[in-house]
């Protein structure tokens, strides 16, 4: 389990353009990556690095979540919806959203029934990625909601 935060602070070397980043000279999509498990934590960061956006910071917990959203503002939020401690990630995502405007993909394994109904109640413009999660749907979810 992954249980400690990542918090990224120095701003990364600027990237070359890509695809996902927009014009020339635009600043990458800041993400918070919030997941538990640190090899799908590894395997997210590394695809957001890869459409060449920036992750800010990779939380455990709801708790921490919430509180490094307010403090770092990203563009886009990653939820597991299942993680460490008492909140889980559908509350921590209406938390965020109620401090930010950031965007909540929800990247889970228990994407249906109950769970999607309490996400579509919390977080009603947030999208759903399954897991195991694939690099194109990853980067559609996230293009889908990008700001224009």
């Amino acid at each position: 389990m992954f249980s400690t935060q990542q918090t990224r602070h120095a701003a990364p070397a600027p990237r070359p353009h890509s695809h996902a980043q927009g014009a020339p000279g635009a600043q990458a999509l800041r993400v918070l990556i919030v997941e538990d498990e640190a090899i799908v934590a590894m395997s997210l960061e590394s695809l957001i690095e890869d459409f060449g956006f920036e992750v800010c910071a990779i939380a455990a917990t709801g708790a921490e979540a919430v509180a490094l959203a307010t403090s770092l503002r990203p563009d886009f939020i990653l939820m597991d919806v299942n993680l460490l401690g008492e909140m889980d990630g559908v509350e921590a995502a209406r938390r965020a959203r109620m401090a930010t405007d950031a965007r909540i993909v929800f990247v889970t394994a228990y994407g249906g029934g109950e769970v999607l109904a309490r996400i579509r109640a919390s977080v009603p413009d947030a999208r759903v990625v399954a897991k195991p999660v694939s690099a194109p749907a990853l980067l559609a979810a996230i293009e889908q909601m990008r700001p224009q």
